[in-house]
């Protein structure tokens, strides 16, 4: 008979192991963020989904069992029966992501992040940014508009209501199908729970103390995606192809110093200097330029904004363009 198959034992007796799994959660309540195993992750992944439940349920019941089992209540209580109850009130479940993280130093134990899905500080949210940010910054480089290329795409996606901005993103021909979907996944939680902020009264006085409203949540990530863009973008203007350097001497060297009576003299090998960037074994070479003169004025993010820094504004128009 197949016993024993409810939950892993995780190499410790049913005591310690319960009350390292309610430890847990009670800190992924409280930090929205843990890094542990990958087995002790997805053992705790199971109660704090069963966890955040009780919350969006609420009634004194429910929060009675989450009192009796979270180790903080204090800190942790409030804010599941609150923000949390809030923030997935539209989601059925899935309310945490596991991330694989490497391995740990010492016994190379797989590593993993356990966050919740939606918090301030989502990876997914930030790997979607630069994903999507680096296709952009491909295109921008293998196209005839250049840096030119992101103001166009983002002209293309903007306007009208938070839902409209996400169809037209995950709709987006220039951006890769795989990139699409982690942007739906990263920023359909935060459209469904955005709620507009009201309009000012026209009673109100015009010289009353009006604070600017927070962005949007595709405003903050669009605003984040250029931030990468200009990255990756500056990144790909230094990676140029190595071709020979003409500045610097070939070097002949031999295969070994000494003659041998078996081999003979030792015969010449020529080693050609090379210029730019060697890329390792995996790396991804798109965008990169074989023999791309580099432009004398500003540095690479500079001339990712396409000169648009402070340093292009300060000098005058003929002399931007005849150091160019």
């Amino acid at each position: 008979m197949r016993h024993r198959l409810g939950n892993k034992g995780l190499s410790r007796t049913t005591s310690h192991r319960v009350l390292m799994l309610r430890n847990m959660v009670d800190s992924l309540i409280q930090h929205e963020r843990i890094t542990t195993t990958v087995a002790k992750a997805k053992e705790a992944q199971k109660l704090a989904d069963q966890v955040i439940g009780w919350g969006k349920k609420g009634g004194r019941a429910n929060w009675d069992k989450a009192n009796s089992f979270l180790l903080n209540p204090t800190k942790t209580l409030r804010p599941l029966f609150t923000t949390l109850a809030s923030r997935y009130a539209n989601r059925s479940g899935g309310y945490t992501r596991v991330h694989l993280a490497g391995h740990r130093v010492g016994d190379r134990a797989p590593v993993a992040i356990l966050e919740l899905v939606d918090n301030p500080t989502d990876i997914k949210y930030d790997s979607a940014a630069r994903a999507l940010g680096r296709e952009l910054a491909i295109k921008a480089r293998e196209t005839a508009t250049g840096p030119a290329t992101w103001w166009e795409w983002r002209k293309s996606v903007e306007g009208g209501s938070e839902e409209q901005v996400l169809e037209r993103i995950v709709n987006s021909t220039s951006v890769d199908s795989l990139s699409r979907v982690n942007v739906l996944k990263a920023l359909q939680g935060r459209v469904a729970a955005f709620v507009p902020p009201a309009p000012p009264s026209p009673d109100a006085e015009p010289d009353a103390d009006l604070t600017p409203s927070p962005p949007t949540p595709t405003t903050s990530f669009l605003n984040l995606t250029h931030e990468h863009y200009l990255r990756h973008l500056a990144t790909l203007q230094l990676s140029t192809s190595p071709v020979p350097d003409p500045s610097r001497r070939v070097k002949q060297i031999t295969q070994r110093a000494n003659p041998s009576d078996f081999r003979g003299a030792p015969l010449p090998v020529t080693t050609v200097p090379m210029a730019g960037r060697r890329h390792k074994a995996g790396e991804r070479v798109d965008g990169w330029v074989e023999g791309e003169v580099v432009e004398k004025i500003g540095g690479p993010i500079s001339r990712a904004k396409a000169h648009r820094g402070r340093e292009a504004r300060r000098m005058p128009k003929d002399d931007v363009e005849a150091e160019l």
